[in-house]
């Protein structure tokens, strides 16, 4: 029995007319066993037609007994039985007048419903309060126990008694205290033609909700708007045609919270596995109902998603359901819902406060200013300053990335401390501005989160909310790495070079840095000295063991020289640095007090080098060792190479589920010269892709064209299907390596076209990839979780042979054969005249060349 049509805790049940219908009388109308048993009588049940129907009158029934008024049961012994010996007994037992089984009241009539099988450890009971007990209706059908009208017993907790077609059952009185009620009528009722009853069903879930409104400010670039709704609603009714209509209540995106109403989605068809049903939904376009909202009247476009719902299994319980929707609003605009358990509805807590920017000794207050503290998910916060000033720049600040950490106290204080070293401006471009010294903490009070404070310094000075600003001790130097070096510098358009030139790093601890270039001569193509260049207090991020500096609009000044210099601090810094070697690259624009003029400069010292560690030849990007993690049981079994015409050469993956195998000390593929190739795959699973390469250069890298199907030049030389954007993986659609477009169910294919081999012949490295939609030579993101894999081997490449000779001279080329003169004379090819050839399977022959 399907458990869906028995759950009755949110379910309205509608039944269309029933057609005609047969019965079989199992007791005699208006039977009175007046204190006797009812001997078992089998019968045959096909609950999908058929379904048993008491109509019995309990006045009679004595008082303070346990009444078994039937029981249905798979074994004509266990229907007498409470400990099951081999079969499965439903047991309905009546009680007059008392205050048992839950009762609160006396002079109370009820049912106990018991259903036993072997090996149960108790019974699992349903309880029914009769109200007329002249006249009660006891049915059992396909859902399960109803009495007058009421589904006390759902078929699914009883899956013995319910099984699919014919069940052989028993029905009678043998167990506890015997019945004294009168049997008006019952019956084996059976449907005879027409079609099974038609129903309806509605189920309500309470669940969290999170819609995302992405907002297009330009080609392919999106501002983001998050709502949170507790308690949403959403509800699922099946209509008298098996499909489903599904309305999300109370739908509110945007950044200024609009509605869309309800959205209502019919015509869905769901499957039904394990009690939850599966519904995808497919491309519709729903109509918005939400007067007063710009949105009212207007369509969207619903392009896809899924709904899972698991009714409640009783009146106790609660079912639980998960949606995901993308919905496209029409202007380039786009809303994606998800109503799920996991989403965490953040905790938001606002704070209104003093503030204070202290550059230099100039103190700036600020007074009633706001912050917002974001717990977006237990543990992970954010915070938000509202129209922060620093410097020139006046905007909401946040800091968030996930890093902002909270530590409790033992009184739920809580500290906040981050591994980032920047933050973001609130504007389109979400620019970061940097900081260092972080530090912030709140006090849980009576109300919950008071007295928030934070603390920062950035390059515009040090920002303070929550109390009153202090001036920063300076920073101390902890380290001092010199360098000499040669220094190309350019002043108002004019060209020098000191070779050498000293550049001094001095550490400040927590990656920030001074940088300074001590007596820089400038006479020879300036009038002044610029005497010594410093770059104060700037940060960089140390990586495989070389730091990089990368800042804008440093803090530059220009001491020992010949006229007092001030920069403009719009310039620009790179700098790069290890215990051997440095690099400086900076620019930008200077002014001479005394002349009243500016002038541009730049500077380069040393040679740029790459903080990328090395990559090893035909590079993975993943662990060598690791297997595939694939939930769906996908993983390859051999791999084969066929040149047309030939047989077939194939390789069996040595290590079940291993994501990587070097195949290429093994015998190789061999093949002819620009012959025709085709790879194939004995693959367990679906929904994948191949991907064939050839380093034709032999350079250990394996080239590819990011973004076209057309890969001729590289060495990508067979793929199944690419998208084109693989990066993010937009696989709607697609192409194979020969241009032929796919889409829907034809995207499921892992046969790659044909390809050609190298012209040239030689050895090669050959790479076959099995992923989702990536040209990446060493594997996506999610190779190991897909079920792929990467698996390289050696080609190669042989002249092609042309004739019966070249076959001959070609097979002893490669140790195949055995040449020899008439004399006994060893050959390495065929000579004019008479030759004996040895064959591979011992066979000898003459061969006559003229």
């Amino acid at each position: 029995m399907k458990k869906i049509l028995s759950l009755i805790a949110l379910l309205v049940v509608t039944l269309t007319a029933f057609a005609a219908t047969t019965s079989e009388k199992l007791l005699d109308d208006g039977y009175a066993p007046n204190g006797g048993t009812i001997t078992p009588k089998a019968i045959t049940v096909d609950w999908a037609t058929q379904k048993i129907v008491a109509n019995v009158d309990l006045t009679n029934c004595l008082e303070g007994t346990n009444e078994q008024i039937f029981a249905i049961s798979t074994n004509s012994a266990d229907i007498a039985n409470w400990e099951q010996e081999s079969g499965s007994t439903l047991h309905f037992f009546y009680r007059q007048k008392f205050t048992e089984w839950g009762s609160t009241t006396t002079d109370v009539h009820k049912f106990a419903v018991q259903y036993r099988y072997k090996g149960d450890s108790g019974a699992t009971n349903r309880f029914y309060e009769v109200k007329d007990i002249s006249n009660c209706t006891i049915v059992m059908d396909k859902n399960g126990v109803t009495i007058d009208g009421t589904l006390v017993f759902e078929a699914s907790l009883m899956p013995q008694l319910y099984k699919e077609g014919a069940n052989q059952l028993y029905f009678g009185s043998l167990r506890g205290d015997h019945p004294y009620a009168t049997y008006k009528s019952v019956e084996l009722v059976t449907e005879e033609g027409g079609s099974t009853p038609g129903e309806t069903a509605t189920y309500e879930f309470t669940s969290n909700v999170e819609t995302v409104y992405w907002k297009e400010i330009a080609t392919d670039d999106y501002l983001d708007f998050h709502q949170y709704v507790k308690d949403a609603k959403l509800q699922l009714v099946k209509e008298l045609d098996g499909t489903y209509t599904a309305t999300l209540k109370d739908v509110v995106v945007g950044e200024d919270r609009v509605s869309l109403g309800d959205i209502v989605i019919a015509g869905l068809k769901a499957t039904e596995n394990a009690g939850t049903l599966q519904i995808d939904v497919p491309e519709s376009t729903v109509t918005i109902s939400a007067p007063g909202s710009q949105y009212d009247g207007k369509s969207m476009i619903i392009k896809g998603g899924t709904i899972d719902a698991t009714p409640a299994a009783d009146a106790d319980s609660k079912g639980s359901a998960s949606v995901k929707l993308t919905i496209l609003v029409g202007n380039g605009d786009m809303i994606s819902y998800e109503f799920s358990d996991d989403v965490y509805v953040p905790n938001i807590y606002n704070f209104t406060s003093n503030a204070y920017v202290k550059a230099g000794d100039e103190v700036t207050n600020f007074e009633n200013a706001q912050a917002v503290l974001t717990e977006y998910m237990e543990g992970v916060y954010m915070v938000k300053f509202k129209k922060l000033t620093l410097g020139t720049k006046t905007e909401d600040f946040t800091i968030e990335n996930l890093k902002l950490k909270p530590t409790k106290d033992e009184d739920g204080n809580i500290t906040f401390t981050t591994s980032d070293a920047s933050g973001f401006w609130n504007d389109a471009d979400e620019t970061e501005l940097n900081f260092t010294d972080f530090s912030a903490s709140v006090k849980v009070g009576e109300n919950g989160f008071e007295g928030f404070v934070c603390k920062f310094t950035t390059e515009n000075g040090q920002f303070v909310y929550g109390e009153k600003a202090e001036t920063p001790e300076p920073p101390s130097v902890v380290e001092t790495k010199i360098f000499s070096d040669k220094l190309n510098y350019t002043f108002r358009g004019t060209i020098g070079t000191n070779d050498p030139q000293k550049l001094t790093i001095e550490s400040l601890g927590n990656d920030r840095y001074n940088v300074i270039l001590a007596n820089l001569n400038s006479v020879n193509v300036l009038s002044v000295n610029v005497g010594t260049v410093s770059f104060k207090n700037v940060a960089g991020k140390t990586e495989n063991g070389i730091t990089t500096i990368e800042v804008a609009n440093p803090e530059v000044t220009f001491t020992d020289t010949d006229q007092e210099l001030v920069d403009s601090k719009k310039g620009n810094l790179k700098v790069m640095f290890n215990n051997d070697k440095a690099y400086l690259n900076a620019s930008g624009a200077v002014k001479i007090v005394s002349f009243g003029m500016s002038f541009d400069y730049t500077l380069v010292y040393g040679t740029e080098f790459s903080t990328e560690e090395p990559k090893d030849d035909y590079a993975i990007n993943f662990d060598k060792d690791a297997l595939n993690t694939s939930a769906h049981g996908r993983m390859l079994n051999s791999f084969s190479l066929q040149q047309a015409g030939k047989e077939k050469q194939t390789k069996s993956v040595k290590t079940s589920k291993a994501a990587y195998e070097d195949h290429t000390a093994d015998e190789p593929f061999t093949v002819e010269a620009g012959s025709e190739l085709t790879a194939s795959f004995d693959y367990t699973g679906e929904w994948m892709h191949s991907f064939v390469y050839i380093d034709f250069d032999n350079d250990g890298d394996f080239s590819y064209t990011e973004g076209q199907w057309d890969q001729t030049g590289t060495d990508l030389v067979a793929f199944s299907f690419y998208s084109l954007d693989s990066n993010p993986k937009n696989d709607a659609s697609g192409y194979n390596s020969v241009g032929d477009e796919l889409t829907g169910d034809a995207r499921n294919t892992y046969a790659a076209p044909s390809f050609k081999a190298p012209a040239k012949a030689g050895e090669y490295r050959i790479r076959f990839k099995f992923d989702w939609n990536c040209i990446l030579p060493g594997g996506s993101s999610s190779i190991l979780s897909d079920g792929g894999g990467v698996w390289d081997a050696t080609l190669k490449v042989v002249e092609p042979v042309v004739d019966g000779i070249s076959t001959i001279n070609v097979e002893a080329a490669n140790g195949e054969a055995q040449l020899f003169t008439i004399d006994g004379v060893k050959l390495n090819k065929l000579q004019k005249g008479l030759n004996i050839v040895r064959t591979a399977d011992g066979k000898v022959k003459k061969v006559l060349v003229k």
